[in-house]
């Protein structure tokens, strides 16, 4: 068992792939999601107390239900679809990149809010 780490290692998984229960140390394992699988592959597991993994669960919720991550949610996924609206790759170059606040039309809507063709 590692307990020193030179530096974090960071790894993306899209969802847990399984989660193992048990009254004193629980295991969860994440995968990615690939097109030729129904199921998420395995990429990482790790095991803790699960009384550990029941404090994390709920300092999880704690910090999604706030309020505050829903305004920083909103204003991440507003300037994400700036920059796919307006086709810039630096990020920084959108307007209101730098402080975080998408641009805003005059109804106060996002611009990748308003509707460039008519539905139909």
């Amino acid at each position: 068992m590692k307990t020193k780490q030179d530096g974090n290692q960071v790894l993306y998984a899209d969802q847990p792939a399984e989660l193992s229960l048990g009254p004193f140390v629980s295991r969860l394992t994440l995968g990615i999601v690939e097109s030729r699988s129904d199921a998420p592959i395995p990429v990482l597991s790790f095991a803790m107390p699960t009384t550990a993994l029941l404090q994390m669960a709920k300092d999880i919720i704690l910090q999604i239900e706030s309020p505050s991550f829903a305004v920083g949610a909103a204003r991440s996924l507003a300037l994400a679809a700036d920059v796919l609206t307006l086709g810039i790759g630096d990020i920084d170059s959108v307007p209101g990149a730098k402080d975080g606040t998408p641009r805003r039309t005059a109804k106060g809507r996002s611009t990748s809010a308003r509707r460039t063709a008519p539905r139909k």
